[in-house]
């Protein structure tokens, strides 16, 4: 997860630095080495931090801490450009306790989540997810422009909305469904308006 993950927010601090600089070319951080662990996650339930990005509740699925590697890429990801991430939080996604994926959560800071942005950042993180051989699409599910490719057997979806990049990765039917669900409850609560 952390090589994907560290990709896609060097591909964010590109829009960002690109748009900061009024199209010029800002020069972002470059992503953190990558990195193998074996720890496991904590089975306990997620409890948010002061200034972590919200998760929604999505029924039928839960959230638990992330090993202490996963939980380290997420604050290696919001320093990776810190002039424009504010917070990066890294979650276990459990579906009747079992863990199907993983989740990440990127937020921008406000004064950089512009029109500008928000048209660059999904074209962005699909040309950062295209490598020879790998199959890139993009989706629209329930009215949010979602990036999806396959990494390692991976399923990966990514999506920008309201200044927060959003990275799903898990196998498979089990985490489309997720990410399904969570767009949908996203879109019910009101927490995505229309595009």
């Amino acid at each position: 997860m952390k090589n994907v993950a560290a990709l896609l927010a060097f591909a964010a601090a590109s829009v960002l630095g690109v748009a900061a600089c009024g199209g010029g070319g800002g020069a972002p951080a470059t992503p953190a080495a990558s990195q193998t662990t074996s720890a496991s996650p904590s089975p306990t339930h997620h409890t948010a931090q002061p200034g972590e990005p919200a998760l929604l509740a999505v029924p039928g699925y839960d959230y638990s801490n992330p090993s202490s590697a996963d939980a380290a890429t997420a604050e290696e990801l919001a320093k990776t450009d810190p002039l424009h991430f504010k917070t990066a939080s890294a979650h276990n996604v459990l579906h009747e306790g079992t863990e199907i994926g993983g989740i990440i959560l990127i937020q921008v800071k406000p004064q950089y989540d512009t029109p500008e942005v928000q048209r660059a950042m999904v074209p962005a993180m699909a040309a950062a997810m295209s490598s020879p051989g790998t199959k890139v699409t993009r989706e629209t599910i329930h009215t949010e422009k979602v990036v999806i490719t396959r990494q390692d057997s991976y399923d990966v979806y990514v999506w920008y909305h309201a200044g927060e990049i959003t990275l799903v990765i898990g196998q498979g039917s089990d985490i489309r469904a997720f990410v399904e669900a969570y767009l949908k409850t996203a879109h019910a609560t009101g927490a995505l308006g229309g595009q």
